[in-house]
Parts: structure tokens; sequence; C-alpha cells
């Protein structure tokens, strides 16, 4: 990808199977395990997954997706060194083509400017600016599922100091650096803001008395990206 925005919008992903028309199963093996290769056969990008089926039967996905089917075979033959000298035994691997379909994005009403290439300083000195407000819009637009303490779980707290972890690493200008810290940021808060129960609260939000104050820095926040 070009660019990376502070909210790119994807699908979860689809999960193709041999119920597909095109789609297609076959078995291979690797260093002398049977891998089960879900494919897609109709040109589309997508990313492969991998999951590791132990002896027991329990399932193990892997954290890692790879962009080439030979990449995730690679990796399956990391994983195979790597259980060598472990108590865990494994039956076989199974791996999925993924594809990531790139949501429409929002409409004119939603957003009152195009997608703004901007430098890590610049999103460092909205941050600064406009900590509290950004904080406390998505303290108000949180799903009941997201809400409370714990793994998992998301409040002021959490929001507030995943923007001021952000913000610190935005603050040295470095591209690299703050790609890092919008993918960690991004994966904290995408699940709940890109929710269907997160999108129509934020639409609520924007009409409320705090959204007319705050809205377009909050649009214009997400709508920043790097180059």
């Amino acid at each position: 990808m070009k660019h990376l925005r502070l909210f790119e919008e994807f699908k979860v992903g689809t999960y193709y199977t041999s119920t597909q028309e095109d789609s297609s199963t076959r078995n291979e093996e690797i260093s002398g395990y049977p891998v089960k290769i879900i494919d897609r056969n109709s040109g589309e990008k997508g990313v492969f997954s991998i999951s590791l089926i132990l002896s027991s039967g329990n399932v193990m996905l892997q954290d890692l997706c790879f962009s080439e089917l030979d990449e995730a075979k690679k990796h399956i033959a990391d994983i195979i060194t790597q259980f060598e000298k472990s108590d865990l035994k494994i039956g076989s691997f199974i791996i999925k083509k993924m594809i990531l379909d790139l949501v429409v994005p929002p409409s004119s009403s939603d957003f009152t400017s195009m997608d703004k290439i901007v430098s890590p300083k610049e999103i460092y000195s909205i941050l600064e600016k406009n900590l509290r407000p950004i904080t406390l819009c998505y303290t108000n637009i949180l799903p009941n599922k997201f809400k409370g303490i714990g793994k998992g779980k998301m409040n002021e707290r959490t929001i507030e100091d995943e923007l001021l972890n952000l913000q610190r690493e935005l603050k040295y200008d470095d591209k690299v650096r703050a790609k890092e810290a919008i993918a960690r940021w991004s994966r904290f808060i995408n699940p709940m803001r890109l929710s269907p129960e997160g999108k129509n609260n934020f639409q609520m939000w924007i009409e409320s008395s705090d959204g007319r104050k705050y809205g377009d820095i909050i649009k214009e926040f997400e709508l920043m990206k790097i180059n």
C-alpha cells in the first residue's frame, strides 16, 4: 500500500473455501507434514493466513499473514523447525487465502475534505492541540461491547494512553517510526470505530453539540495519512 492512513478501512476479510465456484483446495506436504491450501482462482490480490493443527486437535491461528503463497510455505517450514524441541506435536497445517476488500470510502456528507498527506509532525501537532476532544469523541462513541476495564476492553483512560503513545512516537518526525505507531493505533481503535455500532454512534456524536464543536477536528485527524 503506497500510503498508510489512520483510518484505512478494510473488511476483516473473507475466507474462501472449496464451496465457492472460484476456489480450489489442494493438499501438499512441507517437511513431511500435510498442508491443505485453500486458494482462490479469480486473480484478486489477497493475503495468506496460516492455521496450525496440533495432534491434540487444538488449532493455533498464526498472527501473521503473507502476500505470497511461497512466503506462507516458508513460514510453515520455520514453524516446524521451532516445534522440533517443543512438547507440542504438529498434526497438519491449513493455508487460506483471504481477500481484504477495501470498503467504499465514506461519502462527502461524512467528511468535509479529501485525504490529506502530511508529515508525522503535523499529526503530532493536531494531537498536541486537541488531545482532550479527540479522546472524549472516541470515549463517547464506544459501543457497549467494547466498554469496560480489562483485556480487550476500552475506556477513557485506555484511549488517552494510546493517543499519548501515538503522539510521543510522532514527535520524532521519523516516517518509519510514525507508521509503526499509526499501525498500533489502528489495531487498537479500528475494531471499535469501524464496527457498525461505532459508525452509527459517531454519526450521532457528529450531530451533538460536541460534534458540531469538534467534529471537523476529528475528521481532519482521521483523514491524515503519511506518504
